[in-house]
Formats: structure tokens, C-alpha cells, sequence
């Protein structure tokens, strides 16, 4: 081996181990990040499942302040059923938009139901 050489091996080799390891970092980000915003749609349509149950406010209305409380925004929401039995759906988006190789790689979108069912 030349003199030298050694040392570039090294330091190709630490750099790959760096490139590695930010990529589990991010993976492990958007793991996380997904577990919440999946968190804050199971929140939002509770909320909107308790003003439908309630009576009291509109579910979309009720699911919307959920969902900005947990600094995710509402994409989409509907309440189908009656006052005895019923479901609110919503779909929630959030995390940290990060783009990168012409697409987005932090968004997170979870969708999440809550109501009550009529018995079979």
C-alpha cells in the first residue's frame, strides 16, 4: 500500500458510516412524527364523535379545533349516521415538510374514525 492510502480509506469509510447514520436519524424522525400526527387524527375525531354524540357543535367545526390544538391541519372530515348511530371520519395532515429528490418527505397524513355503532 502507498502511504497514505490508509487514511482515505478511513476517511471514505466515516463517511459513509455518517451518510448512514442521518439516514436512519430522518427515518426514525418521521417515525415519530407519524405516531403523532396519527395520535392528533384519533384526537380530532373524538372530538368531532363528542359534539355529534352531544349535539353541541358541528362535528367538522369540533374535529378542525382539535386537530389546529395538535398543530395538525383537517384535510378532510364527514359524519354519516343518525344521533343514535353514527361515524365521524377524518383526515388529518402534518410534520415537517422537508423536499428532497423533487418530492416531499416529511409530510404525514393519517385518517382516523370514531362514532358509536347500533348493535348488530
Amino acid at each position: 500500500m502507498e502511504r497514505g492510502t490508509a487514511t482515505l480509506l478511513a476517511a471514505a469509510g466515516l463517511l459513509v458510516l455518517a451518510a448512514l447514520l442521518g439516514v436512519a436519524v430522518g427515518g426514525l424522525l418521521l417515525q415519530i412524527e407519524t405516531h403523532r400526527v396519527q395520535g392528533a387524527a384519533d384526537l380530532a375525531a373524538l372530538a368531532g364523535a363528542r359534539a355529534k354524540a352531544f349535539g353541541t357543535d358541528e362535528p367538522c367545526a369540533a374535529a378542525a379545533r382539535a386537530a389546529a390544538a395538535d398543530g395538525v391541519l383537517l384535510a378532510d372530515c364527514g359524519a354519516a349516521g343518525d344521533e343514535l348511530t353514527f361515524a365521524v371520519t377524518v383526515t388529518v395532515s402534518g410534520g415537517i415538510p422537508v423536499a428532497a429528490f423533487g418530492r416531499s418527505w416529511g409530510e404525514v397524513r393519517a385518517r382516523a374514525h370514531a362514532g358509536v355503532r347500533g348493535s348488530p
